[in-house]
């Protein structure tokens, strides 16, 4: 794979997981207290939208010999099982605890991140 479409596509994904697994190691009681209900689920959504994103974008421009399909189900395959080591990463962490409903949080979000870059390819 060359140099170019490692940078340009699959260095955002590094990166994004990156920032995921490092707002993961903070710990509970170092998060300012929201008031807006439910404000996490809507973070863990954003955070596995871009995920789903980035990750369906970087391997269908790296000339895999996959079909759309296949590369579909990598990419959500690849997120839920990130999403699953992040959710079991936060039981070691001060104050945090894994939760079923961020799972599938996480899931969900990247799912339509997916779905939304499928339905409208950047051009």
């Amino acid at each position: 794979m060359p140099d170019r479409i490692i940078l340009r596509y699959w260095m955002p994904v590094v990166i994004w997981m990156a920032a995921i697994f490092i707002l993961s190691s903070i710990p509970g009681e170092d998060f300012p207290e929201l008031r807006i209900p439910n404000i996490d689920k809507f973070v863990h959504f954003f955070e596995f939208f871009m995920l789903g994103l980035l990750l369906i974008r970087a391997f269908l421009n790296s000339h895999f010999n996959f079909s759309p399909t296949k590369l579909i189900l990598l990419s959500a395959s690849l997120a839920a099982l990130y999403a699953l080591s992040d959710e079991w990463h936060q039981y070691f962490i001060s104050n945090r605890m894994p939760d079923s409903i961020d799972l599938l949080t996480d899931i969900i979000g990247s799912s339509v991140g997916i779905f939304i870059y499928r339905k409208y390819p950047a051009r």
